[in-house]
């Protein structure tokens, strides 16, 4: 599962870092580009099917900001479980894209991947370092 935070802090040029990033990974065989769930989020709680793209061709999508507004990191985890729960993901773990800019949700049952557009010593300040997964940090 991938999700991108699509934030109004969130910067073109940063949304841009991201997907490149994304097409990085599966270009490079990182990840098999299969059953690879990508949720765009902001921050909403409830985030609407529309904002989810399953890809199973192993075709990566044209990207196209879904959202803007605040941050919800719950409201995209809660989003990944409502899809397994679906029986339309298995997920292996999360990927979050994003600038950090929000409290984080209770530890999923998965690995987490934070990819921050900002750095260790920036996050380090507010909102920190995430207790669980790994932080790295984007190239932008």
């Amino acid at each position: 599962v991938i999700m991108i935070d699509e934030s109004g802090s969130m910067s073109n040029e940063e949304i841009e870092a991201v997907f490149t990033n994304i097409q990085h990974l599966f270009e490079g065989g990182e990840i098999p580009l299969c059953n690879v769930a990508i949720i765009h989020f902001s921050g909403y709680t409830d985030i609407p099917d529309q904002h989810v793209e399953i890809i199973s061709d192993g075709n990566l999508p044209v990207y196209s900001r879904r959202t803007s507004g605040g941050t919800d990191f719950e409201g995209a985890f809660n989003k990944a479980m409502q899809l397994e729960e679906r029986g339309m993901i298995e997920p292996s773990c999360y990927i979050v894209m994003t600038d950090m800019e929000d409290y984080y949700p209770n530890e999923p049952d998965y690995p987490v991947l934070w990819m921050s557009t900002q750095s260790y010593e920036q996050v380090s300040d507010f909102p920190g370092i995430p207790k669980y997964g790994k932080f790295t940090q984007l190239i932008i």
